[in-house]
């Protein structure tokens, strides 16, 4: 064989061999493609930082929205034991004011069965004075504790009058004494603020004032309820009234004796 022979054998045989590493080729190139891309395409997309943020917040809140529910549950729990204990101290206050009114009857009762020292005029001065006293007081702004002492004290003046009914004059005196001693701090705790903390001067009158006296009343030494009853003046006596202190009157009666009396037992000539 001639050398051109060789050379044209050769290149034919190169040529039947170009396919097949052609697609050998092929199939190298597309391996390493794969390799590098499939690392690449496991990969989770990068989160964005807003999002973190959000969701942080998110669980925040949540934490806040759980303390404060267990706040609310811890204070529903106090209330709860706040309003069993006023339960129990609202009894207790019952059962006090059953056995103070069991007390009382049975003072009064204890009157009834004993001579009277007391007469119907006195017990009869008494009591005027002391219900005009708590009308008066009942008629100013009152708090709510000084509310029910007045109150009170209207009860203990409705029992004082059928004592007074059935003959018991020492019971009637002892429950309007009872009134009197719930209104007394009330009026002079009012009288101090009126008068400014300081003693209020007697003011005369321009003239005397011819009044009448609307029912049996007491007139004391001075214008004071503690102080000493001096005499009693009748329903429909004349007297004269001289001049004012707070709320008392110093009067004058037709048999020239002077004293004190509260202002609302007594009324101007119509």
């Amino acid at each position: 064989m001639n050398k051109w022979s060789e050379q044209h054998v050769g290149k034919a045989a190169a040529l039947r061999c170009l396919p097949v590493l052609s697609v050998l080729l092929l199939f190298t190139l597309a391996g390493c493609v794969r390799q590098q891309t499939k690392p690449e395409a496991l990969k989770p997309p990068p989160t964005p930082p807003a999002h973190d943020e959000h969701l942080a917040a998110i669980a925040q809140q949540k934490k806040q929205i759980t303390a404060l529910q267990q706040q609310l549950s811890e204070r529903d729990a106090q209330i709860v034991k706040l309003q069993l204990r006023l339960l129990e101290k609202q009894a207790e206050i019952n059962q006090l004011s059953v056995s103070q009114e069991d007390a009382i009857q049975e003072v009064v009762r204890a009157k009834a069965k004993l001579r009277s020292r007391s007469n119907k005029a006195e017990s009869v001065a008494n009591m005027a004075e002391v219900a005009m006293m708590v009308k008066t007081v009942k008629r100013k702004t009152l708090t709510e504790q000084q509310a029910g002492k007045v109150k009170r004290a209207e009860q203990l003046m409705e029992m004082s009058n059928r004592a007074l009914e059935e003959g018991n004059f020492d019971g009637a005196a002892y429950l309007a004494e009872e009134a009197l001693n719930l209104v007394r701090p009330i009026m002079m705790q009012r009288e101090g603020e009126q008068n400014g903390g300081t003693d209020q001067e007697q003011v005369a009158f321009a003239s005397p004032l011819t009044l009448h006296v609307n029912s049996r009343s007491n007139v004391r030494d001075k214008p004071d309820i503690n102080s000493r009853v001096l005499f009693l003046v009748d329903q429909g006596d004349r007297v004269k009234g001289y001049a004012y202190k707070g709320e008392w009157i110093r009067i004058l009666d037709k048999d020239g004796n002077s004293g004190w009396i509260y202002h609302q037992l007594v009324g101007t000539e119509k």
